[in-house]
């Protein structure tokens, strides 16, 4: 990491405004106020940059035990995703582009709701880093207090999913032609506004990739054929523990 800090601050030297930043993580935090080119913290630099590794892969595995699970727990639903993916594998013969995969609406539908159902009870931590806070209604947070969001008001807002909120409806959004990456305020898995990860884009694709290939190469079941529950641990979920049975798909 060292030479490309130190080939881009020299590059800033010499171009000036002519210097055009790199799309990276990197270029975001050299380009913080607090960067002070001449005295470069390295160590603070790769702490940050192994952090959002490390989460990256953390959430993103755990998405994809979840969905798994969520797929392998209901047979009801084996038969309309696999056919979705395998005429959509026929259609393209195997080769497609990142913006084909946005035709399977079902396995998208699907997607969205595994990740609706995460099952933690606060999500989207928020620390107050000014002085205070003040809500609309008047409720003031002071500086340095962390906040949550309490999942239900949300994931499970029964105005926007109805009175039956907490089941699990997983083609619901292909006829709101919503996208498992979209948020908004009853579904903020990814946060939400300016804040909301920016890497919700390619965490959905490895969603979509992944399940849409166990769908056309295997039969996955639970072991005794129903949807495990997940293990708590405090106010958060993590995948159920219970072994998966993978069976590959007969070729036709």
């Amino acid at each position: 990491m060292k030479p490309v800090v130190e080939n881009r601050i020299q590059q800033k030297k010499i171009l000036g405004d002519s210097y055009k930043q790199s799309d990276d993580i990197l270029e975001f935090y050299m380009s913080q106020p607090d960067f002070d080119p001449s005295n470069v913290n390295y160590s603070y630099l790769a702490d940050l940059l192994i952090f959002l590794i490390v989460v990256g892969i953390v959430t993103t595995g755990r998405s994809l035990a979840n969905l798994l699970f969520d797929y392998a727990g209901r047979p009801e639903y084996w038969d309309e995703l696999y056919e979705e993916a395998s005429t959509f594998n026929k259609e393209c013969n195997g080769k497609f582009t990142l913006n084909d995969i946005n035709k399977m609406t079902k396995l998208d539908s699907f997607v969205r709701e595994s990740l609706r159902h995460t099952d933690d009870i606060i999500i989207v931590p928020r620390a107050v880093t000014t002085d205070h806070f003040s809500f609309s209604n008047g409720y003031t947070i002071p500086k340095g207090r962390n906040v949550f969001d309490f999942s239900e008001d949300c994931l499970y807002s029964e105005s926007q999913y109805g009175p039956d909120s907490k089941s699990f409806k997983p083609f619901q959004f292909v006829s709101q032609n919503v996208s498992a990456s979209k948020v908004d305020r009853t579904y903020v898995i990814f946060g939400g506004g300016r804040h909301a990860c920016p890497g919700r884009f390619y965490a959905v694709l490895v969603l979509k990739l992944f399940l849409y290939h166990v769908i056309l190469k295997y039969h996955v079941r639970t072991e005794n054929g129903n949807m495990p529950k997940k293990v708590m641990t405090g106010p958060f979920a993590s995948p159920p523990k219970e072994s998966l049975i993978f069976e590959r798909r007969k070729e036709t």
